[in-house]
């Protein structure tokens, strides 16, 4: 019974976040990937200074 259920929560998380994904523009994805790099650059350097 337990099983069922978080299964169930689980596909519906998932649909959520790929149903997201799919609404999204061009300008927005690449905005998003943006931020991305510059967050991976900012923790980059802040490893390599410890």
């Amino acid at each position: 019974m337990w099983i069922v259920l978080f299964v169930v929560i689980a596909l519906g998380m998932y649909l959520i976040v790929v149903g997201g994904n799919m609404n999204k523009s061009d300008y927005e994805r690449k905005m998003e990937d943006e931020e991305e790099m510059e967050y991976w650059k900012q923790k980059n350097n802040y490893t390599q200074k410890t």
